[in-house]
């Protein structure tokens, strides 16, 4: 629903047979009650993964990728529970280790990764301003990193960082308040002809605004 079609919901009940039931009301000032799930027991949960909190989590298919604060995410396939002979939902806790995406300097909590959303892509940043691309599908049991982004003037902390759907824009937000955005250009147009032989393509990430716009620009300061 979009969100201005809707007030704020409320919960007058918790049945635990059917879970709560929610309403919402929209703009002409109708309710509309409906049924949702309630769900006690989670299908898998295991500790041995990582051995701190874990602040990150995405589906990557029926595989699981997980961070903490040890420097590395992991991609897992989780043994998920089912039901026991009684009915009663049972937890799994066993899973496989598939894959770890190594990364540096980002042992703090709250370090966010993000995928593409046709999955062939992650990136995650660091407490130094940098950003990580992974490429997915990569063999091996560490996988590298396939580029590194970053600026003189990007040195924070990145908190959070978004791609696009086509993956060919990566966006972090800093703990200083700033956003910064690094585009995949092909500059093999650049090159005039006969220049940069036998190189079929290549490919760079670059900030949006070069370092010459960027050096005219001040910063704010409080007060």
């Amino acid at each position: 629903r979009r969100s201005d079609e809707w007030g704020k919901g409320v919960v007058p009940g918790n049945d635990a047979a059917t879970g709560p039931e929610v309403s919402g009301s929209r703009s002409d000032g109708t309710a509309n009650a409906f049924p949702t799930a309630h769900v006690q027991t989670p299908t898998f949960s295991s500790h041995k993964v990582h051995g701190n909190y874990v602040d990150c989590v995405r589906w990557f298919g029926d595989l699981v990728l997980s961070k903490s604060v040890e420097n590395v995410i992991t991609l897992f396939q989780p043994q998920l529970g089912g039901s026991s002979g009684a009915g009663d939902l049972v937890t799994g806790s066993g899973f496989r280790k598939v894959q770890d995406f190594p990364l540096r300097k980002c042992d703090i909590w709250f370090m966010r990764f993000a995928l593409a959303p046709d999955l062939t892509h992650m990136c995650c940043g660091n407490t130094a301003g940098e950003v990580f691309v992974w490429r997915m599908g990569s063999a091996g049991r560490h996988a590298a990193a396939c580029a590194t982004l970053a600026h003189k003037r990007c040195v924070k902390a990145v908190r959070q960082t978004a791609m696009t759907a086509d993956g060919r824009t990566v966006i972090a937000a800093c703990d200083e308040g700033t956003v910064w955005r690094w585009d995949l250009v092909d500059v093999k147009k650049d090159f005039k002809s006969g220049a940069g032989a036998g190189e079929k393509k290549r490919a760079r990430m670059e900030k949006e605004k070069d370092d010459a716009t960027d050096e005219g620009v001040d910063e704010g300061v409080d007060g």
